[in-house]
């Protein structure tokens, strides 16, 4: 339902009174203390369900004009709902002339990027009144069916991919909002022939349609309220003419939650009776024997108290939500205020109410569908829940009572099914705002929400198979998100934290637990691939700066960098007027192992509300995520321009006035409607290139029909530097004087730079969705890099700033040329200077390529203990084990610029191989033996050659290189020598000659003396042996008593035969004469 004239509200005031006495709450006793008990081993839909897997749905999330253009609202706030094709947005037909925006060809881009499901089009927009208007000239055929058609033809022709996604609503509340029908459902006789004039113009109207698109979807007949009477006169007759809806669609307004459903019963019970058989005509999308899908296209309006406010209660609507995914329908919110807020969940185009975040964590609930025990289905508390195998994870939505506050308890029924090693509890909560002051809310809007915040959290005492978790003073209009994951939390999450695995995961993310430690909350985030990425939206408070913090893991692991490259996309769905693209890149410093965790800190400039950081590439590059955290931070790089400012050009119409409630007391006005009224910024001035975002401060309220419902956006031409212009939308801001904020991000030079601003287009708005041509009202810029890049910083768990390992340099005495030359046995201590000298871990890895070749020790001290420097400088002892070559790596174990290392190569050359020491033994003791014979006793000539040779042997003893065989040849030589020697004995015949012989003497053979000769006699050279050569004096026979002794006589013989020979010798010469 609609409400935009005071026509309207007289009506629907009028027909809703009754109703919204009494609207959702329940007729029976309220329940003190209620116990709730979720199922986590059972799947709980309702009877005849539509939701036949029982499965987490999203259907809930669906507006009725909650986009007006392309980026009203954000991209950002209707990202963060993770919208999918279950999704539902209703829309104005196009071209209609019902009011000035909403046109479903102007907001279908929007839907569909952010990930939109279904788009239903009310096609009686074509008309300009509320309540539609009676048909013109030539009535439904002449009149409405050629629109019809137009309007199927149009859309099928800007988008011919989505022409299934469709769903074409003919007729809107024609029960109560159609001067076509009016009492439609009033079954008095007298109102016979309404209802049988509308079932011939459904016909038509269906008809027509499928005229243009035979598979098109339809749905209907989309009546204020669900009545069992009407709605089976209308499918009977849409059965026999063969136009039954793809989609039945109904209102729930003025009842409240508390009917829908019975409702919901009724029309399944209808379903079964009246269409079990029906066999669509053929080429149609419905399907014999196919479920009708239910779309509740309009739901909340009252609270318990009887203001129009539920849509600002988050858990009241809840109530909606938990029933709409148990019987499997979908639904939207109602447009009962000014277009373009989500209805509601959006204030200021950016900024969000307390209702949007029970959305978001609807968004992020996946899996069964868990049965739930309520003590009273209308009562207090209302309950969600869901389980998802992929994560782990219970995700219960809970809240919704009439009183201020109430107490319940949980109770959680198969825990141990699902986690035998214990579970864990975080809670959230969201509270209601402020809505716009219904007195004059046309020209308000409601209050932001101050965020989500946590409530509770702890490990659940489980008992008997189940865990009971009392909720005191739970506060009645707010709704409350728990979480339940396994025991294995490690550190309490924060209100400024959005833990990763509580966050929207994309491709191959996913939730570990229990594998690491040190992480925050439960667990953490992992990836297999580049599709690996989280979602994280946070709130600003301000247009300006918030430090972002990233909590990481990056265990050192082989194939790794020392620095791990990931992404952060800042409010990355925002359409391309208004986003030039922003990725940050940052390096992560590697951690020693997946129990060390660090963080990454950069000043990002946020727009004031929801803001998206997605964190992509740690998929790839081995990463755990924990977190993000935002802190607002230092806004001393913002730059605020005035608009009037006197170094400005105006052009054209375009002029300064005044206006107490801009920031310096004065605007630019009378911008655009014409290419030639402009007004540019010329003295925008940056101190280098890049990535910048503007924010824009304006005003305006422009609207039609003198109506200020039928607000309009405006449009502005923004180009910089004169290079083409961006066309960007200025939400409606309620107040010529009402001054909001826009952001967009623009690419700036060095220095000074020029922003202009106009709109070529001509003339105000109009009700068919003709854009004005005027640009808002400006009062200034402020200007900021998007991403401080100096700011960016690396700290430990305690704060500490990394300080990563920038070059390593490795240093010996014998080291050149990165070259290290030893020999087999050799050992020789490098060092490898590390700078920084403050890095914050300086432990570094030695290699070596092959380690049979050299190896490196670490140096110990008296104790025993390794030394190591953990700031300057690491030393080892290189020890070379066989000749060979290898290369020494010297890395850092962790915290390095990429590609930093040492490197040096060890050449091992064998050793000279031992010689073998030779056995002196026997030579030494022949020596010794020799040194105690006496010169006396020997004669000259042998004692020379005998000495000659000791002198020899002894200097092979004093040769260290000599040989074995030097030292067998002097031993023989020796002892050659030693016995030639001639004992010069006194008791024998002979004498010493001078230059002659000495002459021997004889014994035992006859009296002879010994006869000498040589070249003179000495007198007593002859003698007779009586004495000593008798062999009666010896005893009467011929004895050797000694060596010395066998000599002499072995002489004497000798002399003698010489003797003898000389005298033949002579006898035989004188015989010859």
């Amino acid at each position: 339902m609609k409400i935009r004239k005071p026509l309207a509200a007289l009506l629907a005031t009028a027909t809703m009174a009754a109703l919204a006495a009494t609207s959702g709450a329940a007729t029976a006793l309220a329940i003190e203390n209620p116990t709730v008990t979720v199922h986590l081993d059972q799947t709980g839909c309702t009877e005849n369900t539509n939701n036949t897997n029982c499965q987490i749905t999203h259907g809930s999330t669906g507006f009725l004009y909650g986009l007006t253009d392309d980026g009203v609202s954000s991209d950002t706030t209707l990202n963060g709902l993770s919208l999918d094709s279950n999704s539902v947005l209703v829309g104005k037909s196009p071209d209609g002339v019902q009011h000035p925006n909403g046109d479903v060809l102007n907001t279908t881009d929007q839907w569909k990027r952010n990930g939109g499901g279904e788009i239903q089009v009310y096609m009686k927009e074509a008309y300009k009144n509320f309540p539609y208007v009676a048909y013109g000239d030539g009535g439904m055929d002449g009149d409405y069916v050629p629109k019809l058609k137009e309007m199927v033809t149009k859309f099928n022709t800007k988008y011919p991919d989505l022409k299934d996604d469709i769903v074409w609503i003919p007729f809107n509340e024609p029960d109560i909002s159609d001067a076509n029908y009016y009492n439609l459902t009033n079954y008095n006789s007298k109102y016979d022939s309404v209802r049988t004039k509308f079932f011939e113009d459904w016909n038509k109207a269906v008809e027509a349609i499928r005229s243009v698109y035979p598979q098109a979807r339809i749905g209907g007949p989309n009546n204020s309220a669900y009545s069992d009477r009407f709605y089976r006169d209308f499918f009977q007759n849409a059965k026999e003419h063969g136009t039954v809806p793809d989609v039945v669609t109904w209102h729930e307004l003025g009842s409240g939650f508390g009917s829908y459903l019975s409702n919901f019963q009724k029309w399944k019970t209808l379903e079964k009776d009246v269409l079990s058989d029906y066999a669509p005509p053929e080429n149609t999308g419905l399907k014999q024997g196919q479920t009708i899908k239910v779309s509740i296209n309009e739901y909340a309006w009252k609270d318990q108290n009887g203001k129009a406010i539920e849509q600002v209660k988050p858990g009241r609507l809840l109530q909606y939500v938990a029933r709409f995914e148990k019987t499997g329908a979908q639904g939207a919110l109602p447009y009962w205020y000014p277009a373009g807020d989500l209805d509601w969940l959006v204030t200021k185009n950016n900024q969000v109410t307390g209702s949007y975040w029970l959305y978001y964590w609807y968004g992020l609930m996946k899996g069964d569908l868990l049965k739930v025990d309520l003590p009273d289905e209308n009562g207090k508390p209302q309950v969600l829940a869901s389980y998802n195998k992929d994560s782990n994870q219970t995700q219960i939505l809970l809240g919704g009572s009439n009183e201020s506050s109430y107490s319940t308890t949980l109770n959680l029924s198969a825990l141990p099914d699902k986690y035998p090693n214990g579970a864990h509890v975080t809670i959230y909560a969201t509270d209601s705002t402020a809505p716009a002051n219904l007195s004059n809310v046309s020209v308000n809007v409601p209050a932001a929400s101050d965020g989500p915040y946590v409530v509770a959290e702890q490990d659940l005492s489980i008992a008997n198979g189940q865990a009971s978790l009392p909720l005191n003073n739970l506060k009645g209009d707010s709704a409350y998100y728990a979480v339940i994951a396994p025991a294995t939390s490690q550190g309490k999450v924060s209100n400024s934290t959005v833990e990763a695995e509580y966050a929207r995961r994309n491709g191959t993310a996913k939730v570990t637990y229990g594998n690491a430690s040190g992480y925050s909350g439960t667990g953490y985030v992992e990836g297999a691939d580049a599709t690996a990425s989280s979602d994280f939206f946070v709130d600003s408070k301000k247009n300006g700066y918030n430090e972002v913090m990233l909590r990481y893991s990056a265990p050192k692991a082989d194939g790794q960098n020392a620095k791990r490259t990931v992404t952060l996309k800042i409010n990355p769905n925002e359409n391309s007027a208004r986003n030039d693209a922003q990725e940050l890149t940052l390096q992560l410093p590697e951690t020693k192992d997946a129990n060390t965790w660090q963080t990454a800190k950069v000043r990002i400039y946020m727009p004031l509300g929801l803001n998206q950081i997605t964190v992509e590439g740690y998929g790839t590059q081995g990463m755990l995520i924990d977190s993000v955290s935002t802190a607002s931070a230092d806004d001393s790089s913002v730059t605020r321009y005035e608009a009037e400012d006197s170094s400005n050009t105006f052009n054209g119409s375009a002029k300064a006035s005044a206006d107490n409630n801009a920031s310096n007391s004065r605007i630019v006005g009378n911008v655009g409607n014409g290419a030639n009224n402009w007004f540019q910024f010329n003295k925008v001035t940056v101190p280098e290139d890049g990535n910048y975002t503007l924010t824009i401060g304006y005003a305006q309220w422009e609207y039609t029909a003198n109506n200020t419902w039928q607000i309009v956006n405006r449009w502005a031409d923004m180009s910089v530097n004169g290079e083409t212009s961006k066309h960007l939308v200025f939400a409606n801001t309620r107040g010529w004087s009402n001054f909001w904020t826009t952001s967009v991000r623009v690419n700036l030079k060095k220095g000074e730079n020029t922003i202009r601003f106009g709109n070529a287009n001509t003339g105000t708005a109009s009700e068919s969705g003709k854009a004005s041509g005027w640009a808002p009202n400006f009062d200034y810029i402020q200007v900021a890099p998007t991403v401080d890049s100096s700011s960016v910083k690396y700290t430990t768990a305690d704060g500490s700033e990394i300080k990563s390992i920038t070059s390593l340099t490795a240093k010996a005495n014998c080291l050149k040329d990165g070259v290290l030359t030893l020999t087999e046995g050799d050992s020789v201590d490098v060092e490898v200077n590390i700078k920084p000298i403050n890095a914050t871990d300086a432990t570094l890895v030695w290699a070596s390529s092959d380690s049979s070749v050299a190896t490196a020790e670490e140096q110990e001290d008296a104790d025993g203990i390794a030394t190591q420097s953990v700031k300057l400088v690491d030393s080892r002892t290189i020890h070379a084990l066989k000749a060979g070559e290898t290369t020494f790596t010297v890395t850092p174990a962790v915290n390095a610029e990429n590609g930093v290392s040492a490197t040096f190569k060890v050449i091992v050359t064998a050793k000279e191989p031992e010689p073998v020491s030779a056995d002196k033994s026997k030579l030494q003791a022949a020596v010794d033996e020799a040194g105690k014979l006496d010169e006396k006793d020997y004669t000259v000539d042998s004692w020379k050659v005998f000495t000659g040779q000791l002198e020899s042997a002894k200097k092979v003893l004093a040769d260290e290189n000599a040989t074995q065989d030097d030292v067998d040849s002097a031993l023989k030589t020796l002892k050659d020598a030693q016995s030639g020697l001639v004992k010069a004995d006194s008791g024998s015949t002979g004498g010493s000659t001078s230059g002659g012989s000495s002459a021997g003497n004889t014994g035992n053979i006859g009296n002879t003396g010994n006869t000498g000769s040589g070249g003179s006699h000495d007198a007593s050279a002859a003698s007779t042996g009586a004495a000593n050569g008798n062999d009666s004096a010896n005893g009467g026979q011929l004895g050797l008593v000694s060596t010395g002794a066998g000599i002499a006589l072995v002489a004497g013989v000798a002399a003698l035969l010489a003797v003898a020979g000389a005298v033949i010798a002579v006898l035989r010469r004188r015989n010859a004469i």
